[in-house]
């Protein structure tokens, strides 16, 4: 009997580390290690730590554990897919803060993608031995994917 196929919906947090996580170039490498992100708070709120972007000296943070975002019932009824790309601040603690969306799609998946990267955790980025709180963009994708059917 023939594999029967039928679409679901799944929302896939991608970990797209992007413009704010991945090296933009050697020489932008160093710049971005050598000096703080423009906010001067700290991601644990103490400001005796410098937001800092990974590259150079500044390991990147580890993804330990994620949390699959829900499709809104709006988003669910009309079948919609889209990305959101989401900025935040990675602590010393590997608890992300400042979470906020940078790219919405709205239907209330941005609220969803929100909800979910706020549970992440990460190990957090290292600087000489030590964590130190950094900056990063994750993607989280919601798709509708084709699953075949167990029968």
């Amino acid at each position: 009997m023939p594999s029967i196929t039928r679409p679901i919906l799944a929302a896939v947090a991608v970990v797209a580390l992007s413009a704010a996580f991945f090296p933009r170039g050697l020489a932008q490498n160093a710049a971005d290690a050598a000096s703080p992100a423009t906010n001067s708070q700290t991601a644990d709120g103490t400001g005796d730590d410098q937001i800092r972007r990974v590259g150079g000296p500044v390991s990147s943070p580890m993804l330990i554990k994620t949390v699959e975002p829900k499709y809104s019932e709006e988003a669910r009824a009309d079948k919609f897919m889209g990305t959101v790309l989401i900025n935040l601040i990675v602590g010393t603690n590997g608890v992300p803060q400042s979470v906020h969306v940078v790219r919405g799609i709205g239907q209330g998946l941005d609220e969803k993608a929100l909800e979910a990267v706020r549970r992440y955790r990460f190990k957090p980025a290292m600087l000489d031995g030590k964590p130190v709180p950094v900056q990063v963009n994750v993607e989280v994708n919601f798709r509708i994917g084709e699953k075949p059917d167990s029968k």
